[in-house]
């Protein structure tokens, strides 16, 4: 375990991210089920480069990439990880066959799953030969090197990897996972040591892990998502059982996994009065700062005597605004979705098309097909009059997901 690759390294900064030099290649990985066991796909392409800084605070919007909000969120990444050498951490569990060592640093990749049974289950019956080449193989992909095996020789088996860094997402969990590291790639601490040189482990980057630098699977627990996609819901009815409000909480419980979403609250916002308008509330300017930092804007609109609501009319009037004599208004060029739900026949149609009309002039990117207009609410309420979609649902997924490709298309 001493092939160092002096050429590569990984730094790491003082509450700040994995500085990576060396030209190490940078890939995504997909895990996916194969059965009872697990595999990878590729994922997308990241660019290459000599030396670059990977997020690892969690909340970088440009991920897998640093973009310096550590330091805007105060982010706190103190080293916790033992330094001590992986066979002084690590428990032997013994086998007939084979044995394996353990260090317990697991970061819930499930490798260590194969069709009989999991490592160690195969291990304690490794003096069947199946079972003895089963655990040595789940034990070899093991991508955070917990578990390896080791055969009566004490020979530690360990797989030929090159040197490489690589983003893993997991979406059976739902979740993006840690970074893994493979190839003997030196991790120099903050504090200028170097961690035991390894063939396989596994990084933090959703900044909560309780062993840093190394994933402990908090990741899964927290739901951590490295979406750079963040889009802002505007629902146009401040009714706390607003039919709307019950769409727009729809689709965010259905986009929640895919990216970054957020349903905008703006009951407080004051109408619109140039008398007050520089500098702006301060409702007004979070909002503003809401919209500027989003990807997309996705309006729900109720209808209103055939037109839209005024308080939704009234927000976007302070939106259209300029941000100051020398900052323009928020909303140019920005993706927009529109649906609705109605009682009526209508679906609120009228009020899309109106709000179609306004967006328009102010220069957003209005995604005009699919638009999502659903009549006769009340077919579609469950016995407490909550809306329960049934034969809306797939309409609704359906407009969700063209939107996350508009947005993806405009940002190319």
């Amino acid at each position: 375990m001493t092939n160092e690759k002096k050429e590569f390294k990984i730094k790491i900064t003082e509450n700040g991210p994995y500085i990576v030099s060396g030209n190490i290649p940078l890939t995504e990985k997909i895990i996916v089920p194969k059965g009872k066991s697990y595999e990878f796909k590729n994922g997308r392409e990241l660019p290459q480069s000599e030396e670059y800084a990977l997020c690892r605070c969690g909340q970088s919007k440009n991920p897998p990439f640093c973009d310096g909000t550590h330091a805007k969120i105060g982010f706190v990444g103190t080293e916790t990880a033992s330094k001590d050498r992986y066979e002084e951490r690590a428990e032997l569990r013994g086998g007939p066959a084979v044995d394996l060592l353990d260090d317990h640093r697991c970061a819930s990749a499930r490798f260590c799953h194969r069709e009989m049974g999991d490592a160690w289950e195969l291990t304690e019956a490794s003096d069947n030969e199946e079972n003895r080449n089963e655990a040595i193989q789940a034990a070899k992909e093991c991508p955070s090197g917990r578990i390896t095996a080791v055969i009566k020789k004490r020979e530690v088996i360990e797989p030929q990897l090159e040197p490489a860094i690589e983003i893993v997402q997991d979406p059976e969990k739902e979740v993006s996972a840690g970074i893994f590291v493979k190839g003997y790639i030196p991790i120099e601490s903050a504090d200028g040591e170097i961690y035991e040189i390894r063939n396989r482990v596994a990084l933090c980057r959703c900044g909560q892990s309780k062993n840093k630098p190394f994933c402990d699977a908090r990741h899964v627990e927290t739901k951590y998502l490295d979406s750079n996609c963040k889009i802002v819901i505007i629902v146009g009815s401040l009714r706390k059982d607003s039919l709307n409000l019950q769409l727009a909480k729809a689709a965010e419980s259905y986009l929640k996994n895919k990216v970054n979403i957020e349903i905008l609250e703006y009951s407080e916002v004051p109408l619109l009065n140039q008398d007050y308008e520089y500098p702006a509330p301060e409702k007004v300017k979070e909002i503003r700062d809401k919209i500027k930092n989003a990807d997309g804007i996705w309006f729900f609109t109720p209808e209103y005597n055939h037109f839209l609501p005024g308080v939704l009319k009234n927000l976007i009037d302070w939106l259209s605004r300029p941000v100051s004599p020398t900052e323009g208004q928020v909303l140019t060029g920005k993706p927009a979705a529109i649906s609705g739900i109605s009682p009526g026949m209508s679906g609120t149609g009228i009020a899309q098309d109106h709000l179609v009309t306004l967006l328009s002039f102010l220069n957003m990117d209005i995604m005009n097909l699919p638009r999502l207009t659903i009549p006769n609410a009340k077919q579609q309420l469950n016995q407490d009059e909550k809306l329960e979609l049934t034969t809306s649902a797939p309409y609704l997924k359906k407009e969700a997901d063209a939107f996350i490709e508009f947005i993806k298309n405009r940002k190319k």
